[in-house]
């Protein structure tokens, strides 16, 4: 997938920001900031709202943003937690054994921020040490705008970095943002023409060895490129609907799955629905959505060691799934599957033993059909 990760690098933190050294806005290059309520207006006008003013910018030097952002994602998965994801993501076999993906997640993930917004503080936090664009305020001022719709603090939906629910969410808002800044933009070329093209400067990462596989940077992507891509469906076909109306309804039912993502069609803002997670036994250790785009992945990183596998191999088998429930539970991990149809269901299993016959085994435990829609895989886990 080739996506332009110089845009990609702008999101919203879900955490309490805490002291950091400040900076002023860069000396040589003119302050971003000085046209946010000019823009902040333009955004409300865009979305059909009302404008509520701006939120803050605040400037941070390199330790400073590097330091307040490791604070946030610390705050957004415990140590603990992210043992378990190493444990979990190994099975699914999205990066080698060899990745210290507990120790270097954080860093490398804070690598790819370029700004972003605080939905606690109400602040648009941005580098002191690299040009700042109009585009960029843009991005960040629509999650200002879809913080008043649907508060973004302590949504439990977006807690870690690469699960079903969060992928899913995160895709609905990143999506939006660049959809909205793009038609502002668009509306008033003027805002970027006196702006020259000027790279972002990412941070420095400490240890080479913890930059993003492969895998994980495919699925950063994903809730800029599917999300993007799931809005422009969903616009095209409600095009006899007011624009502001289908982000309203939108964001009031807001996507939980990365298969409505992937599949807009499959998208219904008056439908409930209960997940599988949600009836796990408060004693489980663990319990979080693998989803289509995860599973997606891990087959198609799979398919590529194996070198007999076609390139669409990873999306035709992950097709399909329409629930799904990951817990550990002492040292059993368990998996369980719902599909659309009995033959998806079938087809994904069929994969798992291509996989196997092709010398890489992927989820090798032992699998059950408990429906003709269902399947539930247990693998034991080696000793703590």
């Amino acid at each position: 997938m080739t996506v332009d990760f110089s845009y990609l690098r702008l999101f919203f933190v879900m955490a309490l920001l805490v002291g950091c050294q400040r900076s002023p806005a860069p000396v040589d290059t003119p302050d971003p900031c000085r046209d946010i309520d000019k823009l902040s207006a333009l955004i409300a006008q865009e979305i059909g709202t009302t404008s509520r003013g701006a939120p803050r910018c605040v400037f941070y030097d390199r330790e400073g943003f590097e330091d307040l952002l490791l604070t946030l994602l610390e705050r957004d998965a415990t140590e603990k937690e992210l043992e378990v994801d190493e444990i979990v993501f190994a099975a699914l076999g999205l990066f080698s054994k060899e990745y210290d993906y507990s120790r270097c997640i954080k860093s490398a993930y804070l690598r790819e921020a370029a700004a972003f917004y605080s939905p606690y503080k109400k602040e648009i936090i941005l580098p002191a040490w690299s040009p700042v664009s109009r585009a960029t305020l843009l991005h960040e001022l629509v999650h200002f705008y879809q913080d008043q719709q649907i508060s973004l603090t302590g949504q439990p939906a977006l807690r870690g970095f690469f699960h079903d629910t969060a992928l899913a969410m995160g895709a609905a808002l990143e999506g939006d943002a660049r959809e909205v800044a793009r038609r502002t933009l668009r509306r008033h070329p003027d805002l970027t023409r006196d702006e020259a093209p000027a790279p972002f400067t990412p941070l420095r990462l400490p240890d080479e060895e913890c930059s993003l596989p492969a895998s994980l940077r495919s699925l950063f992507a994903f809730q800029y490129s599917a999300g993007h891509h799931f809005w422009q469906e969903l616009l095209s076909h409600r095009e006899g609907e007011a624009r502001h109306e289908i982000r309203r309804s939108t964001f009031d039912e807001i996507p939980m799955k990365t298969a409505q993502i992937i599949h807009p069609q499959q998208y219904r803002p008056e439908s409930k629905e209960e997940r599988l997670c949600a009836s796990a036994p408060s004693s489980t250790r663990y319990a979080r959505a693998v989803g289509e785009a995860v599973l997606r992945e891990a087959l198609q990183r799979a398919a590529g060691e194996s070198q007999v596998l076609d390139a669409e191999f990873g999306a035709r088998a992950a097709e399909g799934l329409d629930d799904d429930c990951l817990t550990i539970h002492s040292q059993l991990l368990k998996w369980e599957t719902h599909w659309s149809s009995q033959a998806q269901r079938d087809e994904f299993l069929e994969s798992l033993s291509r996989l196997q016959e092709s010398s890489f085994p992927l989820l090798s435990g032992e699998i059950t059909r408990s429906s003709p829609r269902a399947a539930t895989f247990r693998l034991l886990l080696a000793p703590e």
